[in-house]
């Protein structure tokens, strides 16, 4: 069983992370381009709010489990749809609104997620590109070294 003990620095990367300084840039990072998003976005959520409605009321002409049969328009998963039922609770603008909020929020969550993971199963620590100094020196790229490959 690997150790997922979340450490910071030189041992590890991990949920720690979005405390310290990289946590920090991302949100600052996430935030704006998160605004810049949602202005105009949220195109694609009358399918999550049709698909929520019609899952959650088995009553109606289609819905419940024969959503997908009944409106093959809807290409979304069922758990996506179960996610999407308490946003849809709140209306269709706050719904929409608070759904790009907090998956907006939970992006660097998931980056640090996966990193504790790659790292539990690799044994590699994940180096962020951000953090590499080789990422910037073009003469690496020329010797056919990649700037997201760690030194060997």
């Amino acid at each position: 069983m690997p150790d997922l003990r979340f450490a910071t620095g030189t041992t590890g990367v991990g949920l720690s992370t979005l405390t310290g300084p990289l946590g920090r840039v991302l949100y600052v990072w996430t935030a704006p381009w998160g605004m810049v998003a949602a202005w105009g976005g949220g195109y694609s959520w009358h399918y999550f709010a049709q698909g929520a409605d019609l899952l959650s009321d088995p009553g109606n002409q289609g819905g419940g489990l024969h959503v997908y049969a009944a409106h093959p328009d809807l290409q979304i998963g069922p758990l996506a749809l179960l996610v999407a039922m308490p946003f849809q609770a709140l209306g269709p603008q706050w719904g929409r609104l608070s759904a790009e909020v907090v998956l907006t929020l939970l992006g660097p969550v998931l980056l640090a997620v996966l990193a504790v993971a790659r790292q539990a199963l690799t044994g590699r620590r994940p180096t962020p590109a951000l953090l590499m100094h080789r990422a910037a020196d073009p003469a690496d790229l020329v010797r056919g070294r990649h700037p997201l490959r760690p030194p060997r």
